[in-house]
């Protein structure tokens, strides 16, 4: 079966492919002739503008790119063995997980009501970031602990900046050129744009603080496997720096939903399997159509993200279908070897009971036996 991981190096293909048809389409229009000199080149003033060319060039383009989401993400993730995280030497004992809850802000309170408000009036006064995060923050503790992950701070709705810079300074896992540029600045954002107003889950490697302001398990698995990648790699500041650039993020993005969506699997928690395919192909479609952004205006990049993002949806409920229908048989499979073992367990008492109530002799009983039963 194909993976989130296929399908990014398909749409770089299929990127790569329509950047040099387009240069050789623009090529073909500057030039003195078209077609080796049979049809004399159009004045300037009769050319599309820039941005409209473009744009006419690549929409051909997003449906195809669309269409491979489809057909690789609808076949799941890969059938290999689901690998956990092993980062403590053997004899070593781990540190214990710390999480650490937040307590009552009045101010950070009332601006979470007026942002979720647009929300709940669009749910009918229901907003699902007010739900619990209990089980999101049950289901995270066990990831990382079963991944080796229990040096990982988890934050549940907290907010304490002054805590995230002592944490930034004590991190020696990042060099302090990484730490005071890009980690400073993740502070900073964590500082003025915190994730408990806006219902948020992250991971920050600079501080290796995962937040929780989320109820659903989904997110916080999300950042979670995050935590774990940044885990396996020696210069921290540099893969994350890296990783975050156009396009090589989207590798970095296939990469986690395909660990939360293997983890899972392995831990045959299907429910919450299920639920994750429309909520994390959503994500990586709507960063797939969005390599197109730089080609296109600023106007039309939100609304191929938001057209990608819904076709991935879609592809996770089919694949969440899909995956029903596996689950379901391989329950049943599962109740038949139940049955036909217990039918084999008992199956010697019952023929010793027949043999006793039935008034015909068992060959295979010697005369002594049978002559001392019958006395």
């Amino acid at each position: 079966m194909s993976s989130p991981t296929e399908f990014v190096s398909l749409q770089f293909r299929l990127l790569g492919r329509w950047g040099v048809g387009a240069l050789r389409r623009i090529k073909l229009q500057l030039s003195p002739t078209f077609n080796s000199g049979k049809h004399p080149a159009p004045p300037l003033d009769s050319l599309p503008a820039a941005g409209a060319m473009r744009t006419s060039r690549l929409f051909p383009t997003i449906p195809r790119a669309v269409a491979w989401l489809a057909v690789v993400l609808s076949a799941g993730c890969a059938g290999r063995p689901y690998q956990y995280g092993r980062f403590h030497p053997e004899g070593v004992d781990a540190p214990q997980l710390v999480v650490m809850h937040g307590g009552p802000h009045e101010r950070l309170d009332t601006l979470k009501s007026i942002v979720q408000f647009p929300k709940k009036l669009l749910s009918f006064g229901h907003s699902h970031d007010e739900e619990s995060t209990d089980e999101s923050e049950r289901q995270v503790a066990e990831y990382l602990e079963k991944n080796d992950l229990t040096d990982v701070y988890v934050s549940v709705n907290d907010y304490d900046p002054e805590d995230q810079w002592r944490r930034l300074k004590e991190n020696e896992r990042v060099a302090p050129a990484w730490k005071y540029t890009l980690g400073a600045a993740s502070v900073v954002g964590y500082t003025l744009l915190p994730g408990r107003v806006f219902g948020k889950d992250n991971y920050n490697p600079f501080t290796n603080t995962l937040s929780l302001n989320s109820p659903d398990p989904n997110r916080g698995l999300y950042e979670a496997a995050w935590a774990k990648d940044v885990h396996t790699k020696s210069h921290v500041g540099s893969y994350v720096a890296f990783s975050s650039l156009p396009g090589i993020s989207l590798a970095r993005e296939a990469k986690k939903t395909e660990d939360v969506v293997g983890y899972l699997q392995a831990e045959e928690q299907w429910e919450l399997e299920k639920q994750a395919y429309p909520a994390l192909y959503a994500q990586l479609g709507s960063q797939s159509a969005g390599l197109a952004s730089p080609f296109v205006s600023a106007i039309i990049s939100p609304v191929i993200g938001l057209g990608g993002g819904i076709v991935g949806h879609t592809t996770g409920r089919v694949v969440a279908g899909q995956r029903a229908k596996e689950i379901e048989r391989i329950q049943t499979e599962r109740s038949n070897v139940a049955i036909e073992e217990w039918l084999a367990e008992d199956a010697p008492e019952e023929s010793a009971e027949i043999q006793l109530v039935g008034g015909e002799a068992d060959p295979s009983e010697s005369e002594s036996t049978r002559n001392s039963r019958d006395d």
